[in-house]
């Protein structure tokens, strides 16, 4: 019983971590771009999402973050200039961000 719980569990982490890479591969390629680039704008945005809710000031935010090759674009509303400018701070902060364009709008 115990050996055909780990092997469901082997499964389910290898279901897991393959999974993101087929999609990218089969469901979210644009266009001339690789499996790769588009596994790695996700993980930017991955990463963008995590720094901004663990950042005292953005972590209350409803701010939307699409990467497009490196590209971080910022989306939502934010109520001062503070949490705007704090926010552009950590994603400009985050290895692989080529450049952030700021749409965010002050309430």
């Amino acid at each position: 019983m115990k050996r055909h719980s780990l092997i469901a569990a082997a499964v389910l982490a290898t279901a897991a971590v393959f999974s993101p890479l087929t999609h990218a591969q089969t469901h979210s390629n644009p266009p001339g771009r690789t499996a790769g680039e588009v596994v790695d704008d996700s993980v930017i945005t991955t990463k963008v999402k995590a720094e901004l809710l663990r950042a005292q000031a953005t972590k209350s935010l409803k701010i939307s973050v699409k990467t497009l090759d490196g590209v971080v674009n910022l989306s939502g509303s934010v109520e001062s200039s503070e949490q705007m400018d704090s926010a552009l701070r950590i994603v400009r902060g985050i290895k692989g961000v080529v450049d952030v364009k700021n749409n965010l709008q002050l309430r």
